[in-house]
């Protein structure tokens, strides 16, 4: 909840404001804010007005960046294909992003700031790892991690050797150094 106080009067009347625009309906004291999101975020002003003429305040309201990851938390992902991460984190200000590998539990920087995407083509084995979208606005940041498993995938059939012709049966998928 916001509040505006006004020490004149008799007779105020109040109009809230959002980024310089009325917000209809909003004549009250106070304002308050729910279902906060995004573009809840800007510069919150109260108009008070009277006889004596119109007075204003305004202060900012800042939503601190929460993110939105696709795909989801493990993606596995055979060598020399490619996987495209999408970071969507939503703040105001808009966030700055930054993509972080986790290697030996050091972080090294994956890639330049403010690119809200992360494409790995060409995987190798030496991709596989945890990948971690940073995103900061205001100070404040949000940290999400994508696991990347990188194998080639095998198809192996098993023959019967009951029968003197061989009869195929359905191919089981597995990974490199999987006993069966």
């Amino acid at each position: 909840m916001v509040e505006c106080t006004s020490l004149g009067g008799p007779n105020n009347t109040y109009q809230w404001q959002v980024n310089e625009s009325n917000l209809v309906g909003e004549t009250s004291p106070s304002l308050t804010l729910s279902s906060i999101v995004a573009s809840t975020g800007g510069m919150y002003t109260c108009v008070v007005s009277n006889q004596a003429g119109n007075h204003s305040t305004s202060t900012f309201v800042f939503v601190y960046p929460y993110i939105v990851i696709e795909p989801p938390e493990i993606v596995t992902i055979s060598v020399d294909s490619s996987v495209l991460i999408i970071c969507d984190a939503e703040s105001f200000p808009n966030p700055d992003y930054l993509w972080l590998r986790d290697e030996d539990r050091t972080f090294r920087e994956v890639i330049e700031t403010n690119v809200r995407n992360l494409n790995i083509s060409s995987i190798e084995y030496g991709d596989e790892g945890g990948y971690y979208c940073n995103a900061s606005a205001r100070g404040r940041t949000a940290l999400t991690q994508v696991v990347v498993i990188v194998g080639k995938l095998y198809i192996v059939h098993l023959l019967a050797s009951v029968c003197p012709l061989y009869l195929l049966i359905k191919p089981i998928y597995v990974r490199p150094n999987t006993l069966i």
